[in-house]
């Protein structure tokens, strides 16, 4: 499923690290107006929710899994032609499974509602097609019906979008005004089933973050607001929330940080699998070495301080050593396309190299994959460096590009798509639509 963390000016794409935003032209930002600013702040948070959270990074890894799975079930059947999109009938790597888990707990990502009145909150089991083998019969879904006529799913999606539109308010004064389904609904949620709490919008932010510290994010939210309204719990101060963190547990007893840094650690190793030279590492170093930065910079955030997200929006956004500022030039930036799809990217300080712009790649060749799309979206980024550097021999053609990009595998020079498919070698496979 390639679902997408959309606002009004921009989006963010998960598990693979881009974000487009509605600007013209450079986008540098120590030139961009505040309100352009707003919006490249909005999508970073997606972006941070991404490698700070367990749910994030288990999502890194689950689109991993199906890239892997498939790959070698192409090797395993040794035919040159194969069918796309390639969906498995059976649970084969728990790849059905793990996308259903994720379709459920995403909840509604494609849905706007411009207001939330009258909330009715429910929690519903939804039987999983393939759990049973796995002890995983069903899970908890949350249902809101609202405006009496409005049924929406509440999950990961909904709250990541608050998380975000919360700290734009915060931090700036033009931003831009969204609708409350989905990016005020953790806020409307709370206040719906436990009022008191609800009030403070920082409470929300921080029960919201640390929902995405599991891999249920809707339920935990509004099963711990339950907890909280029961016990008669209200933080005198939101950074109270995060030490209920310290003492829960997921997975038989494994303590949320170790989970956390299990699941960094192999989401790291999952990365570093899309591009291995192992008889040349010099080629792989450069990539291999930023994903190392961004998930030991990820876990560090973390783990040594759980409440980051309020301690960035407690300071002046536009300060010079603003902690958020750091964040971005320590982890640097997604890839980030503008309006004339045009591709920038601040790197990490000190780093050189292709980084970032790998997944890129990864991610055309997942939509090949999962959803047969041949029409390759690197062709005006790789049309526009071969205009500005024609010695590089790239030469990208509609006819290859946007019909059958895998062809440039087999070419003397490799566009980065290519680079990856002969990499992976499937040079002598080829993908085919499923005619319907």
């Amino acid at each position: 499923m390639d679902y997408r963390q959309k606002t009004n000016r921009g989006e963010y794409i998960p598990a693979f690290f881009e974000m487009y935003l509605k600007i013209d032209g450079e986008i540098d930002l120590n030139k961009l107006s505040k309100r352009d600013f707003s919006l490249f702040f909005h999508e970073y948070i997606h972006f941070l929710q991404d490698i700070t959270t367990t749910y994030g990074l288990t999502t890194c890894y689950a689109y991993g899994e199906y890239i892997q799975s498939v790959v070698n079930d192409i090797y395993e059947k040794k035919q040159k032609e194969f069918y796309v999109p390639y969906i498995y009938n059976d649970n084969k790597d728990n790849i059905r499974l793990n996308e259903q888990l994720q379709s459920l707990t995403l909840g509604d990502w494609d849905t706007n509602i411009e207001s939330l009145d009258n909330i009715k909150v429910t929690l519903d089991d939804f039987e999983l097609d393939f759990g049973k083998e796995q002890n995983i019969p069903s899970i908890k879904v949350v249902c809101i019906q609202a405006n009496e006529d409005d049924y929406i799913s509440f999950g990961a999606s909904a709250i990541k979008e608050s998380i975000a539109y919360i700290m734009e308010r915060y931090c700036f004064e033009e931003y831009e005004k969204s609708c409350d389904f989905p990016y005020s609904s953790a806020e409307k949620v709370a206040n719906a089933i436990y009022t008191e709490f609800g009030q403070s919008t920082l409470n929300v932010l921080a029960l919201a973050d640390c929902s995405l510290m599991f891999s249920n994010p809707g339920y935990v939210f509004v099963h711990m607001l339950y907890q909280f309204k029961k016990k008669h719990y209200n933080p005198e101060k939101p950074q109270d929330i995060y030490s209920q963190l310290e003492n829960a547990k997921v997975n038989n007893g494994t303590k949320i940080f170790d989970f956390f840094e299990n699941i960094a650690n192999q989401t790291r190793r999952k990365i570093k699998s899309y591009f291995m030279v192992p008889d040349y590492p010099e080629l792989h170093k450069v990539f291999h070495d930023w994903v190392d930065t961004v998930i030991d910079k990820a876990l560090n955030l973390r783990k040594e301080n759980p409440s980051y997200l309020l301690d960035i929006i407690a300071e002046n956004i536009n300060s010079s050593n603003n902690i958020f500022i750091e964040i971005v030039n320590s982890l640097g930036t997604p890839m980030m396309k503008n309006k004339q799809k045009d591709y920038f990217t601040i790197k990490p300080k000190g780093k050189a190299g292709w980084g970032v712009e790998v997944l890129k790649s990864v991610h055309q060749i997942y939509k090949i994959l999962h959803d047969g799309e041949f029409q390759c979206s690197l062709y005006p980024w790789c049309l526009r460096s071969y205009e500005e550097h024609p010695e590089g021999n790239l030469n990208p053609t509609r006819e290859k590009c946007l019909t059958k990009p895998w062809v440039r595998a087999s070419e003397e020079e490799l566009c980065p798509l290519g680079l990856l498919w002969k990499n992976w070698n499937l040079v002598n496979y080829y993908p085919k639509r499923k005619v319907e």
